[in-house]
């Protein structure tokens, strides 16, 4: 089963509701573009995902903070087969990282618009 990793624009220390409806939205138009049956998508602003961080951070016994998330969210992309750029991936610091990661591991790269058109990220060439 292939999983899907979303990344794009979150900066927020709580997760506004414009936030979660945008990477909401992502994940619906990844859901119309692949077969569900067959492909997990990774949303890191869902509830689901939030609920289990604030948990191992817990239990790790450590306050969350933004060089620990991203590690934590270098983790799961680690798991997947693919990442989706969101239309404002280039304004995020973590974006970007994990479009490094993305990139240095092999993971495929997907970018959406912001009016869910879903195309394969190219990356220009270097003159």
């Amino acid at each position: 089963m292939d999983r899907i990793y979303i990344s794009g624009k979150i900066g927020e220390e709580v997760i506004s509701e414009a936030t979660r409806q945008k990477f909401a939205k992502a994940e619906r138009a990844l859901g119309e573009h692949f077969n569900l049956d067959f492909c997990e998508i990774i949303n890191p602003a869902s509830e689901a995902y939030q609920e289990t961080m604030d948990v191992d951070f817990r239990w790790r016994q450590i306050p969350k903070n933004l060089p620990d998330i991203l590690l934590y969210d270098l983790q799961w992309l680690r798991t997947c087969d693919a990442i989706c750029l969101l239309h404002d991936w280039g304004e995020s610091s973590g974006a970007r990282a994990e479009l490094a990661f993305a990139q240095a591991t092999g993971i495929r790269v997907y970018e959406m618009s912001q009016y869910g058109e879903l195309a394969i990220w190219e990356p220009k060439e270097k003159k």
